[in-house]
């Protein structure tokens, strides 16, 4: 089944390239927890010029040795993507999360991941655009991301119909509050 929340591979961040990037760098995050860090700035509102966001990804990720300008590309191919998506109106905010290729266990690892690098990124871009206390569909929106950044799963080929089913739907559910977080705080 495929992720619905996935564009197509050749305008989406390739999950694998990134994952190699982070492994060869020694990053501290997973892609899953960048990507999500990044929408969490994005969805306050907060913008990066290139050489902005790229600062704030290598401090964020803790590399252990410098990166090449191929490798600061894709960096910045992040930020272009994740902000052209919000500003769209596709009405859809493709989570940067392993294929479904990948054991379910994983998926969910990276999920909440995403979900978490979201908090983290959410309160220092808030911190710097918008103050609180939020409208109630907004924090609403964030308890609901801060309670799925722990979900866990029961990796069972007995559930493997319904982890995908619900892996999905939680997906869906990440895309819905992310999107509801950034229009009410940008349109406000």
């Amino acid at each position: 089944m495929s992720d619905p929340l996935m564009s197509d591979a050749s305008v989406t961040p390739d999950w694998d390239t990134l994952q190699n990037l982070f492994q060869h760098c020694g990053a501290m995050p997973s892609p899953a927890e960048l990507h999500g860090y990044l929408v969490g700035q994005l969805a306050t509102g907060h913008t990066f010029t290139a050489q902005d966001w790229l600062t704030e990804a290598l401090t964020y990720i803790q590399s252990a040795i410098p990166l090449s300008e191929t490798e600061h590309d894709l960096l910045a191919e992040l930020l272009t993507y994740s902000t052209a998506l919000l500003q769209a109106d596709t009405m859809q905010v493709p989570l940067l999360l392993p294929d479904d290729n990948t054991p379910m266990s994983t998926r969910i690892e990276a999920v909440e991941q995403w979900c978490h690098g979201f908090s983290i990124g959410f309160a220092a871009g808030s911190h710097a655009t918008i103050q609180a206390p939020y409208a109630d569909d907004v924090s609403e929106a964030l308890q609901d991301i801060s309670t799925l950044s722990s979900i866990g799963v029961d990796d069972t080929a007995d559930n493997a119909e319904q982890n995908e089913h619900d892996y999905v739907a939680i997906c869906h559910h990440i895309n819905v509050t992310v999107l509801t977080i950034y229009t009410t705080l940008t349109t406000a």
